[in-house]
Formats: C-alpha cells, sequence, structure tokens
C-alpha cells in the first residue's frame, strides 16, 4: 500500500502542476479581455498570490508538496525519529527563508500570518521534541507539565491569531464595498447616473467619485454644480459615440479638468 501512495505521488503532482499552469492562463485572458473576459474554472487555486514571483504562481503545488513530504518524512522514517525531527526542521527553515525573501501570497498581511504560522508550527516540533527527550528518560514531572501547558499555549495563539488576521479582512473588504456604495449614492445625487443602471456600468464613474469624493463632498454648492456641467458640456460633445467610448473620455476629461482647478486654487493661495 505505501509502493502505491509513493508511485502516485509523481502523478499527482504533475496533475496539480498542469492545473495550476491552466488556472494562471485564463486569469491573463481575464485581465486582457476586460469586464467581458473569460472566467476561468479554476481561477480560484491563483486568488490571493503573488504571480509575479515564481514561487507565488505555485505556492499552492508547493504547499502540497510540503503536506506530502511530511507524510512520507513520518511513515517511511518511523524507526528514525531523530532523523524525522531533522529533516523536518529543514524542511521548516527552508519554508520560512522562501516566504521571507520571495512573498508569495499578494497581501503582506498574508504573508506575516503565514510566516507566523510556520514559526510556531516549529516552536511545536522544538517543543514536543522536548517532551520527547524527558519522557525517554526519569526527569522531573513539573518540568514535563510545563512543556505539556507549552505546546497547549502555542496552539491557542496560533488559533487566535489566524481568527484575528481573518476578522481583519473581513474589514476591509467591507470598508471598500461601503465606500463605493457611499460613492455611488454621491454620483446619483450628483446627477452623473442613474440609478437604475446597473453597478457593473457604474464601475468607472465609482473610481472617479472614489478618488475625488472625499474632498468634493464637503464642497460649496458652486463648486458642484460647477462639475455637474463639465460633466454636461462632455456628454453633449461625444453624443454621437458609443457608450462605452465615450463614457471613457467624459470620465478622464472630468478629471483633468477638476484636477487642474485644484491645482490652481492651490497655487492661488499660496
Amino acid at each position: 500500500m505505501s509502493s502505491l501512495v509513493l508511485a502516485s505521488v509523481p502523478v499527482i503532482v504533475w496533475w496539480f502542476k498542469n492545473i495550476i499552469v491552466k488556472s494562471i492562463e485564463e486569469r491573463d485572458i481575464q485581465f486582457e479581455g476586460g469586464e467581458g473576459g473569460k472566467c476561468g474554472q479554476y481561477n480560484t487555486l491563483t486568488d490571493g498570490l503573488n504571480l509575479k514571483t515564481t514561487l507565488g504562481r505555485h505556492w499552492n503545488l508547493a504547499y502540497l508538496l510540503r503536506q506530502i513530504s511530511l507524510v512520507l518524512i513520518l511513515v517511511f522514517l518511523r524507526d528514525h525519529p531523530s532523523f524525522q525531527l531533522l529533516l523536518i526542521h529543514l524542511k521548516q527553515i527552508s519554508l520560512q527563508s522562501f516566504i521571507i525573501n520571495a512573498s508569495p501570497l499578494h497581501s503582506t498581511l498574508e504573508n506575516r500570518v503565514s510566516l507566523f504560522n510556520e514559526i510556531m508550527f516549529s516552536s511545536y516540533l522544538y517543543t514536543l521534541q522536548c517532551i520527547l527527550i524527558q519522557s525517554s528518560q526519569e526527569s522531573d514531572e513539573y518540568l514535563r507539565m510545563v512543556l505539556g501547558w507549552a505546546l497547549l499555549a502555542i496552539l491557542i495563539v496560533t488559533i487566535l491569531a489566524n481568527l484575528v488576521k481573518t476578522g481583519v479582512l473581513v474589514y476591509r473588504e467591507a470598508r471598500v464595498r461601503l465606500n463605493r456604495r457611499r460613492a455611488r449614492k454621491y454620483l446619483t445625487r450628483m446627477g452623473t447616473i442613474d440609478a437604475t443602471q446597473p453597478k457593473q456600468t457604474q464601475q468607472e464613474s465609482d473610481l472617479v467619485v472614489e478618488d475625488l469624493c472625499q474632498e468634493d463632498a464637503t464642497a460649496d454648492k458652486s463648486q458642484i454644480e460647477a462639475i455637474q456641467l463639465d460633466i454636461k458640456e462632455e456628454k453633449e460633445e461625444f453624443k454621437e459615440e458609443p457608450q462605452s467610448f465615450k463614457k471613457k473620455i467624459i470620465i478622464k476629461r472630468v478629471i483633468r479638468r477638476i484636477v487642474k482647478k485644484k491645482k490652481k486654487k492651490v497655487a492661488n493661495s499660496e
């Protein structure tokens, strides 16, 4: 049975490697195709990964190889515990070095938490090794109890850290969605977009407001009317053009006008 499992490992790795390559290709097509691009079947395998680095593109494959190697070490070297611990420690040190140097995950928070998890796993192994050494010889019962509580503390701290990370990510996503909703309401109030339009057609306008609404929302009525007038003039100028092209040009030109006015206002105040 062990031989069958060992023989199937290269096949599993080769199959998983092909799936990851296909996922990266489909994601590239989606980015190049814009909103109407192809949404790949395996894109979730590369979500949150840093695709600019080789380790980032193959991080899930590296994680799979890590788990397989851990199983092989525990199964085939069960009669050599010291050699087992040595190989596992070397594997952990290599993995931590890769995380520090290559940053395989897209988010800095994810990279830090991943490194923290690997460090805590190494700490767990060191503590477990100390318990095994103490168990193989007559030693103080109090010391073994302290080491056992240390193992439990490592587990609790690791779980709490990952729960906090999840909470931070949920908070960030909720804040982004709330800002977009506020921006859409602000645009609707200004008359730039119609509230009945689908969300997808409002995305470009939302991007403009995310940059400008923080300052313009507190502006006086005359400034808001000036922005509305600029948008209206641009719409009249590009009335005969296709809708998508017209929206892009209008937004870009309005941004330029607003930026110029702000720069001029700052220069005059100085």
